[in-house]
């Protein structure tokens, strides 16, 4: 599903590099072809999208299985592998291309740290990608993985990886565990941002069919002991989701 490119001979001297793949002008012309570096998506994808005013990306992501820890494994705009399909079977995707997408609809982004990326330096250059890239007066809801109290499914694994770095982290099982790791990330979008921190909103994730966890995700969050930050959620985000077919 998708475009395949075999490579049959290659110069070792100077090998096939910079290859693009570009969709040609819907009209038969070169306009679009001239003008992508300036507008690189798909126009009939832009008209679909700009009934929303907020766009979620998680699984451009990768929030739910990524194995990427490093900010040096991260893909940049000229990664090859761009994001498709769910986020437990696609790749992850530069975080310039959500906010160029945002940018080119003049719509707000909402983001994720992928699970294991629990480290200050992803979080610093996550944060400074966005704000280098988004445009002014957008927003960014940033959020720490998705459903990281699912463990339903195979490719949810955030709730035991969560378990087993608590006791690192000095906090006690995944809720604490996911309070900590949120406040540092919320931390890091606030130095970044500074006087516009008032673009980022904080999102904590949680499930709508447990009350009694929400309220222990908002304790945790606000605990000086668990989030040493002081930095807090201004939102809670939970499932049911609405499909386009239901």
């Amino acid at each position: 599903s998708g475009i395949l490119l075999h490579i049959m001979r290659s110069d070792v001297g100077d090998p096939v590099h910079n290859i693009r793949v570009i969709m040609p002008d819907q009209s038969g012309g070169a306009s679009y072809v001239n003008n992508h570096e300036a507008q690189p998506f798909n126009p009939i994808a832009l008209e679909d999208l700009r009934m929303y005013d907020n766009l979620r990306f998680m699984d451009w992501c990768f929030a739910y299985n990524s194995r990427i820890s490093s900010w040096s494994d991260w893909p940049t705009k000229q990664t090859c592998g761009p994001a498709r399909g769910f986020g437990f079977s696609g790749f992850a995707n530069a975080y310039e291309w959500m906010c160029l997408l945002g940018n080119a609809l003049h719509r707000n982004i909402w983001i994720n740290l992928p699970y294991l990326a629990t480290n200050d330096e992803f979080m610093r250059n996550m944060a400074r990608v966005v704000h280098q890239t988004l445009a002014p007066g957008r927003k960014v809801y940033v959020e720490y993985a998705n459903e990281i109290w699912n463990t339903a499914e195979w490719y949810l694994p955030q709730m035991i990886y969560l378990n087993s770095m608590a006791g690192g982290w000095g906090v006690s099982g995944w809720e604490q565990a996911q309070a900590y790791v949120s406040g540092r990330l919320f931390k890091a979008f606030r130095d970044e941002f500074g006087a516009e921190r008032d673009r980022v909103v904080n999102v904590l994730c949680g499930f709508n069919l447990d009350p009694g966890l929400t309220q222990t995700l908002l304790d945790d969050i606000t605990n000086a002991g668990v989030n040493p930050t002081g930095v807090t959620a201004d939102a809670f985000a939970t499932a049911p989701y609405i499909y386009g077919n239901s």
